[in-house]
């Protein structure tokens, strides 16, 4: 099943660019900066916010680095930060972390 058809049956097609937009980010800090390891991806419903958390085997980001203008790298989480109403990082139990966020309408 597709992003479109699950979020169209959700009844939240519109926001399936904004939220691929954030787990791309997020999902991409783990592929670049995380150990070798699973990294999972959970989305769900709730009232009138879409949440999603995405769990890698890394520890915790350090805060947010300044942006050089030039570079194209280094603005992900700047990103996920002005499309979403809240997102934040946990440390998990077994080790690694958790970036999650919530996305209202």
């Amino acid at each position: 099943m597709t992003w479109s058809r699950t979020f169209c049956g959700w009844g939240v097609s519109g926001l399936v660019d904004e939220v691929v937009l954030i787990v791309s980010e997020i999902y991409t800090n783990a592929i670049e900066h995380a150990p070798p390891g699973p990294i999972t991806l959970r989305l769900r419903l709730a009232g009138r916010c879409l949440g999603g958390d995405i769990r890698d085997p890394g520890p915790l980001f350090v805060p947010q680095q300044r942006v050089l203008e030039d570079l194209e790298c280094g603005r992900g989480l700047r990103i996920v930060a002005a499309l979403s109403s809240h997102w934040g990082m946990d440390p998990q139990p077994d080790g690694g972390k958790g970036v999650w966020f919530v996305r209202r309408w």
